[in-house]
């Protein structure tokens, strides 16, 4: 059996994410190509690679379920590339909307001491910049319990949790709204058929689209 490529090990992580938000955890391949920002044909090249050295189930047409030994080297690769994540925006102070780009780089040449020491430099986080869950050096990852802001009721005082889109155009418009993980905000309104809605984010309203509520996952504050 071939060790992983960098390439492939990405993969499995955005497989590993991709799973957890799909129902059954078969993830298809365009989901797959959408989010790693490839061509449907080249998921499916890499599926059955993957699928030749055990990391996946691939089945024609129905999708990909990562193995047991594919959801360990995925929970690896996402610990590798949110810690990196975290050490670049806390401990370097970069731009929220860069993280995910330069992180996913870093990733395929950090090695275990490196990352042990910005680990330690970032206090040891437990969530990435955008709320996700850091596995913990054994492979154990967290169960968070949210909801997407288009479920939330109005009015109704809640906090980002998560922020569910890598897409810097989209974290742009989202940090100008100072809409972050931990951010506490009030939904104040929200018109029917997905439509607008209407938030209070520390004394300043925002109007945020259907399409871009979408991407928030909130708390209620307690």
């Amino acid at each position: 059996m071939k060790a992983l490529t960098p390439q492939a090990q990405m993969y499995l992580a955005v497989a590993y994410g991709l799973a957890r938000e799909a129902r059954g955890g078969v993830v298809s391949t365009s989901s797959l190509a959408e989010r790693m920002a490839v061509s449907p044909a080249a998921v499916v090249h890499m599926a059955r690679r993957l699928h030749k050295d055990g990391w996946v189930k691939h089945t024609p047409y129905q999708g990909i379920r990562l193995t047991p030994k594919g959801e360990a080297q995925a929970l690896k690769s996402l610990r590798r590339v949110r810690v990196i994540g975290v050490f670049l925006k806390n401990v370097l102070g970069m731009d929220w909307h860069d993280i995910h780009r330069e992180a996913a780089a870093l990733s395929q040449v950090v090695g275990e001491t490196l990352l042990a020491r910005m680990d330690a430099l970032a206090g040891h986080p437990t969530r990435c910049p955008f709320g996700e869950p850091i596995p913990d050096a054994a492979g154990v990852m967290a169960e968070i319990e949210d909801m997407s802001l288009v479920q939330a009721e109005a009015p109704s005082a809640l906090i980002v949790s998560r922020v569910r889109t890598r897409s810097p155009a989209h974290l742009q418009y989202l940090a100008s709204l100072r809409l972050a993980p931990g951010q506490a905000f009030t939904l104040l309104s929200r018109e029917p058929f997905n439509g607008p809605l209407c938030l209070d984010v520390g004394g300043r309203q925002a109007v945020l689209s259907g399409e871009m509520a979408a991407l928030l996952q909130v708390v209620k504050e307690q």
